[in-house]
């Protein structure tokens, strides 16, 4: 008989909380593309170790979608950049890292 035990089902929950807890700091705490990329990476692989490679891109391609809208749409509520884009009234959008 086959099981579908992935590599932290041996070990305590708290392994996988702590192994998130980090992911999520580090990509709080270090806005580097690089790091960030290598935080992504990490998720990535998380999900595809307990879900399976395919049923982890299949949930992946409805988010895609998603966060383009939301990159597209926060330069319309940020205004912290340096850049400005364009102007909608009074309201400046700004290019944000520029």
């Amino acid at each position: 008989m086959q099981t579908n035990d992935t590599i932290f089902d041996r070990y305590h929950s708290a392994v996988a909380l702590i192994y998130c807890g980090v992911l999520l700091a580090f990509s709080t705490a270090a806005m580097h593309p690089v790091y960030l990329l290598a935080t992504f990476a990490g998720l990535v692989a998380y999900n595809a170790v307990l879900r399976g490679a395919r049923a982890a891109l299949s949930g992946m391609l409805w988010q895609a979608p998603l966060v383009l809208i939301l990159a597209i749409a926060n330069p319309l509520f940020v205004s912290a950049g340096s850049t400005e884009l364009f102007r909608i009234g009074t309201k400046r959008m700004h290019l944000l890292g520029v």
